[in-house]
């Protein structure tokens, strides 16, 4: 498994950005990209983790439900189908995490959330955080 980590500084704080590989991982294949927020967000967003191609590579398990995942607040969001190209796209022009967040949001389908705090999972929907 490679792992490629970069540091943005974004207003008074930093993003730190990570690919991570698994081409030569066992049991999966496929990357995986995070951004972690280090006071560059004031949106709230903590980190987003966005899955491509991430699937197991025996076909007789079942793979990932979700592509992304967003901290957001207390709250951590699963969605699927999320329209991850322009929510890349969006974060390298505008080093938003609140923006990024907002078109995973906006193109993909609310799989579940969790909340840590309480050790819950629900499937209702959600209005807009930020």
């Amino acid at each position: 498994m490679e792992n490629e980590k970069n540091t943005l500084e974004v207003g008074e704080g930093s993003i730190t950005t990570s690919l991570t590989s698994y081409s030569d991982h066992e049991l999966l294949e496929g990357f995986e990209v995070s951004l972690f927020n280090h006071g560059a967000s004031t949106a709230g967003v903590k980190n987003i983790s966005i899955k491509v191609n991430v699937k197991l590579r025996d076909a007789e398990k079942a793979s990932d439900t979700y592509n992304a995942t967003i901290s957001w607040g207390d709250k951590i969001y699963y969605y699927r189908n999320a329209d991850l190209t322009e929510a890349l796209a969006i974060f390298t022009v505008t080093q938003s995490l609140g923006k990024t967040a907002n078109a995973i949001k906006a193109s993909g389908t609310l799989n579940f959330v969790y909340e840590p705090a309480t050790n819950t999972v629900s499937q209702e929907e959600w209005k807009k955080v930020a």
